[in-house]
């Protein structure tokens, strides 16, 4: 990685604010017999966790940083297990790990250079990157990636704030909202998510390995431009690109880097088992085949040679279905008729039929759902349809369709006022 980049980072170092947190009296401590607790580093932003300065009586010329997590049992144990038995420069280390007062601790290194967020911050200020040192920047977070990913960890946070600058080295932070697949391939949890760098499915609850390359892809853009897609659009633009499931590029924005961009963010998933399909999110494969400079087709801009065959079809409502994304429209389109669809399984033996075991699992966990006592039924069914297929374009709700969140605002509105007037009226007739 080229010297040069790091250098000018250096001034943009976070600086910290000494000042200990006086509610909690954790300075002071040792922890493991070794590891002494300093003080808060104050400016850093963490819902989930406090930060501390730490050092070690066995590692003097060492430093640490200790996070303490505010909520019992907020990161995953068998993350810190894996994290200790992985040996990557680009991942960070867990040194050590504990509890306080039934608190979960880990002990990390030290990075004084601060984050990428320094290199946003430099961009803004109108510094601007070669392409082809950019790429020295991209290959050490590809490669942490996959790392982690043969691990079966999915990392559910990557953003320029969670990799570090370790000299001329990059580090790949922050596991706390981290995902262990158990050698699945999908993960269906409802944990905190950074949105602007989310993918459309992991919005929807389910993440995948996928998923990490599409956070992958916005990050870039903004180490590249400065900010993130949309950001400085006004809504309606921005609302647009959304529709058309598109990011937004200026026309001097370097080609090269554009497709890999685009392939890292595009939005269907449906075919990311299916090698031989162009049409599928870049993963790990297609990074490095970019890095060297090999042609590849751009997905959305390839022809899809590969043809629905063997596909064991489907009816619903009087209408034979082979094609998923048309099933689940028809199905909200046909509310109540869909819930009851859903509800006696047929969807489900859809997909095992069709060998599709993600999306078994999906609808044998709504199904599960909607028997329970006081069960939301409505909202089951609509959380469902679109972990099923994230790519829908238009909102459902019970009988309505609207082509997009502001329309479904607009109609919230209107029945409230309408609501507002009619209670007027009969408080004038009981007056």
């Amino acid at each position: 990685m080229k010297t040069s980049i790091f250098n000018t980072l250096k001034q943009y170092s976070t600086q910290i604010n000494n000042n200990a947190n006086k509610l909690l009296n954790v300075t002071g401590k040792i922890v493991l017999n070794d590891f002494v607790i300093g003080k808060k580093i104050e400016n850093v932003v963490s819902g989930e966790a406090q930060i501390y300065h730490c050092s070690s009586q066995s590692q003097s010329d060492k430093k640490f940083i200790l996070k303490l997590y505010t909520r019992k049992d907020s990161v995953k144990p068998e993350i810190i297990e894996a994290l200790k038995n992985i040996n990557n420069v680009n991942i960070c280390p867990i040194v050590a790990s504990g509890q306080i007062e039934e608190k979960t601790f880990v002990i990390m290194p030290y990075y004084e250079n601060g984050s990428l967020r320094n290199l946003v911050t430099m961009v803004q200020n109108g510094q601007k990157i070669e392409l082809d040192e950019f790429k020295s920047i991209i290959k050490p977070l590809v490669y942490a990636i996959n790392e982690l990913h043969n691990c079966n960890i999915i990392h559910k946070d990557i953003k320029p704030d969670n990799i570090m600058i370790d000299g001329d080295n990059l580090v790949l932070i922050d596991f706390g909202i981290s995902s262990s697949t158990n050698n699945q391939t999908v993960i269906l949890t409802d944990t905190g998510l950074s949105l602007p760098y989310a993918a459309p499915e992991a919005k929807n609850g389910i993440h995948l390995r996928e998923s990490d390359y599409y956070s992958l892809g916005i990050t870039l853009y903004e180490l590249f431009c400065g900010h993130k897609p949309f950001e400085n659009l006004s809504m309606e633009e921005a609302h647009k690109m959304v529709l058309i499931q598109q990011i937004p590029f200026d026309e001097d924005f370097p080609q090269e880097l554009k497709q890999l961009i685009i392939g890292l963010t595009y939005i269907d998933v449906t075919n990311r088992n299916d090698l031989n399909n162009p049409n599928r999110r870049w993963g790990f494969k297609e990074v490095c085949n970019w890095l060297e400079g090999k042609e590849q087709p751009i997905p959305g801009n390839a022809t899809e040679k590969t043809a629905l065959i063997n596909i064991v079809p489907i009816t619903f409502n009087n209408q034979r279905y082979t094609d998923s994304y048309k099933l689940i429209e028809a199905m909200l389109s046909n509310w109540d008729e869909g819930i009851k669809f859903l509800g006696r399984e047929s969807l489900t033996d859809f997909y095992r039929n069709n060998n599709c075991s993600e999306k078994v699992a999906i609808c044998e966990e709504a199904c599960n759902k909607l028997v329970k006592e006081n069960a939301d039924v409505d909202s089951i069914f609509a959380k469902c349809m679109y972990k099923l297929e994230p790519s829908l374009l238009n909102l459902y709700w019970k009988k309505q369709k609207y082509e997009n969140i502001y329309e479904y605002g607009k109609n919230l509105i209107r029945e409230a006022n309408l609501t507002y007037q009619k209670e007027k009226i009969q408080i004038k007739r009981v007056i």
